[in-house]
């Protein structure tokens, strides 16, 4: 088990006594360490209704709890934070010099990684942002011939396909892997797609076996995946056999907490997966195995932004009265 998270779920609406969660940690009524969501029976089914995949959920809880929007962004409703983090808005950069404390083996702290953190570290109001939400959830009685699309998460198709074939694999660390991949940033999932697009047109030229490792490090830990293509023709399990021995010693060298191998086809069907989420401080053997297949360094790594695809930041936030 390397992810624990905690919900509270009232039956009373408590408003902003459970949306402001760094005021309750000031006046020592929560700890200061991963604090639970705190919401009501109401609310949780409301999420639970508009939310698509499990992995939302779980970067949700992440996003509200254990990052910095807990102390920048204040709410007096749980479902104007929910509808603003599906729109993408939900976000605050995190202190990139946290961050390489946690993670040594990342690039260093740029000028632009703390300036883009200064500019993002700023308070936010947020007031209604329901209306669409509130008339998705009343649709039976729109009058006829009036429709309302359902709230959803935004992202690329690709990217939520990718998500979503994972989920269906039900193979181990897929509920993980799909927080992390909807937490990057729009120019991260472009080149997560990309690395996939790039690796099948390699296996197309020469009909052979082509990898690739892309890291993000973050407050949440340091997530390294590793995609991979086979020819046609080629077992599916020697592809897997590849691909694990260099998760396993990629993952050692750069110091992941977590990987995820995935291996597709040529025509971008995902055919299989391995996970890892344990990480050996020491090993001799990874050591040599590091020599042998020439890996570089694990300092070239570089931090990936995790500013969501439509991240847009305000001070203040003024919306339309609720629809009721």
């Amino acid at each position: 088990m390397r992810e624990i998270r905690s919900v509270v779920v009232l039956l009373d609406d408590i408003g902003p006594l459970g949306t402001n969660l760094a005021d309750l940690q000031a006046a020592s009524l929560l700890g200061e360490d991963r604090p639970p969501l705190i919401l009501s029976l109401h609310d949780l089914a409301v999420i639970a209704e508009i939310g698509e995949r499990p992995s939302e959920f779980l970067l949700y809880i992440r996003r509200r709890t254990d990052s910095p929007v807990r102390g920048f962004y204040r709410a007096l409703d749980e479902l104007d934070l929910y509808m603003l983090f599906l729109d993408g808005d939900l976000f605050v950069e995190e202190d990139p010099d946290e961050v390489k404390a946690a993670h040594p083996s990342i690039a260093d702290a740029s000028k632009r990684d703390r300036k883009r953190r200064q500019k993002s570290a700023v308070g936010t109001m947020v007031s209604d942002n329901c209306m669409q939400l509130n008339t998705w959830m009343v649709r039976d009685r729109l009058p006829e011939g009036e429709t309302v699309t359902k709230p959803a998460m935004r992202a690329s198709a690709e990217v939520l396909r990718l998500v979503d074939d994972v989920h269906r694999s039900s193979r181990p660390g897929w509920f993980r892997l799909g927080a992390d991949v909807l937490s990057l940033s729009g120019g991260a999932q472009s080149g997560l797609i990309g690395s996939l697009r790039t690796l099948a047109e390699r296996v197309r030229l020469d009909r052979k076996y082509h990898h690739a490792v892309l890291g993000y490090a973050g407050i949440w830990g340091y997530a390294a995946i590793f995609p991979a293509v086979v020819p046609r023709g080629m077992p599916v399990a020697i592809g897997m056999e590849r691909l694990a021995q260099y998760v396993r010693v990629k993952q050692y060298q750069i110091k992941a907490d977590r990987a995820y191998g995935l291996l597709f086809g040529e025509d971008g069907a995902l055919l299989d997966s391995v996970y890892s989420n344990s990480v050996t401080s020491s090993d001799p053997v990874l050591d040599e195995l590091v020599r042998e297949m020439n890996l570089t360094p694990g300092g070239g790594v570089p931090r990936v932004g995790r500013i969501p695809p439509s991240a847009r930041r305000a001070t203040k936030r003024l919306k339309r009265p609720k629809k009721r």
